[in-house]
């Protein structure tokens, strides 16, 4: 805010997690204040109108869920005279200074599909094939016995919380606690793990351990796509996560509309063993934390649009 207020741009744009719009921060007397209030006392008077709306970027085209609270601030007279400054700068409602859905409901185009993303790239496995020879980016990590076993029997869009079904005699368990099959007595593929020498059900939600689905968009990307515990990460029917090249494609990092290819090659960042030529860990962790490129695109096409000189 204090950037905004010294260099008083005719636009500005805030991305932030969707819950910030609640998010109550110490102002600067140390008093408590909902940030967007906050945004709003301390730029009005520097003559901003504000809005800011929560988007999900697949709306865009963008291959992934990723909701975002976008907050679009502008003191060009013109456009402020007729988009005057609210008292609440939020809501649900999508304001003037925002792009419109180019895809899914009521749009032009339905939501771009992982399957339309990914479905092309050749096949790995988190044990046989890590790595694309053709393709340095279209690798994934290593998984353990124990993950492979839990993952090679979750059926797309499934948890292998819910592999009740004993590999063994084919019996289906009924008990939400069971590891063992109450039939043969054979292991059940779901996610244990030793705790006071005993095996017992890992604690988690249902969305970790957890396939996407080929024909909807991709989970949200986070700086753990590559850890198949965390929500939502496991290839809808390839044993493994997401490769690098596949969150690369989804993030629009990587995508047809831009001449230029980005290269995390040289960057000297993270663990990088040996002979590798960029850090794998580092590719996630953009990713993650990254406004996807295509999405932030639409959005300044918007402002394009009220004001010629973007």
């Amino acid at each position: 805010i204090s950037v905004l207020e010294k260099l008083q741009p005719d636009w500005f744009i805030l991305e932030n997690v969707r819950r910030m719009e609640n998010t109550v921060i110490r102002n600067e007397s140390d008093e408590p204040e909902n940030i967007l209030d906050c945004i709003g006392r301390r730029l009005h008077p520097y003559g901003y109108s504000i809005r800011s709306n929560i988007i999900n970027f697949s709306s865009f085209g963008v291959p992934h869920h990723r909701e975002r609270l976008i907050t679009i601030g502008c003191r060009i007279p013109r456009i402020v005279k007729k988009n005057p400054p609210h008292e609440n700068i939020f809501s649900k409602e999508l304001s003037l200074f925002h792009p419109s859905p180019s895809h899914g409901i009521d749009s032009r185009s339905p939501l771009f599909t992982l399957r339309e993303a990914i479905g092309h790239l050749p096949a790995l496995d988190s044990q046989t094939l890590l790595e694309d020879k053709r393709d340095q980016y279209h690798c994934v990590p290593r998984w353990n016995d124990n993950q492979y076993f839990w993952m090679k029997h979750t059926p797309e869009g499934m948890s292998a919380f819910d592999n009740f079904i004993c590999t063994n005699c084919s019996h289906t368990n009924k008990k939400n606690d069971s590891i063992f099959c109450e039939k043969c007595g054979g292991s059940l593929p779901r996610p244990t793990h030793f705790r006071k020498g005993e095996k017992r059900l890992m604690r988690g939600f249902r969305t970790s351990y957890h396939r996407m689905q080929w024909d909807r968009p991709a989970s949200t990307l986070t700086m753990n796509s590559g850890v198949i515990s965390s929500d939502m990460k496991g290839h809808p029917e390839q044993n493994r996560v997401l490769s690098l090249r596949e969150i690369l494609i989804l993030s629009t990092l990587d995508h047809s509309q831009w001449k230029k290819k980005y290269s995390f090659e040289g960057v000297k960042y993270g663990r990088m063993r040996e002979g590798e030529t960029f850090s794998k860990k580092l590719v996630r962790e953009v990713i993650g934390e990254s406004i996807p490129p295509l999405a932030m695109c639409k959005i300044v096409e918007r402002l394009a649009e009220l004001d010629s000189r973007v």
